[in-house]
């Protein structure tokens, strides 16, 4: 098991080094600060956190609320808006909702095939 668990973390080093020397062309796979990287290390995205702040469907998000509500507060200063949701959503719903918002009834959409 040892030489499983060393391999695995040999490959995730030879993975950090070549992005590290990339620049990714795809929005998806681009890189992300180091702040983001370290909140990722926490357990938050493996909470159940549906609703909103103080009136989640869980319990046990006493600090995920207080997250929300400052990152929440902060986006609105600096977009400069009175409402904003930080939430995360699949690129996939992303997508949509740009659409359905800009998009008109009937209107030709393009896209670059996948294949």
């Amino acid at each position: 098991m040892n030489e499983d668990v060393a391999f695995l973390e040999e490959q995730v080093d030879r993975h950090h080094a070549w992005f590290a020397e990339s620049l990714p062309m795809i929005a998806s796979e681009n890189l992300i600060s180091p702040l983001a990287r370290e909140m990722l290390l926490i357990d938050f995205q493996d909470r159940y956190a549906e609703g909103l702040p103080g009136e989640r469907y869980y319990q046990g998000n006493t600090y995920v609320d207080a997250v929300e509500i400052r990152v929440t507060e902060l986006a609105k200063r600096l977009f400069r808006c009175r409402h904003a949701d930080v939430r995360p959503i699949s690129g996939t719903n992303a997508n949509l909702a740009v659409l359905f918002a800009l998009g008109e009834p009937g209107a030709v959409v393009s896209t670059v095939a996948l294949s």
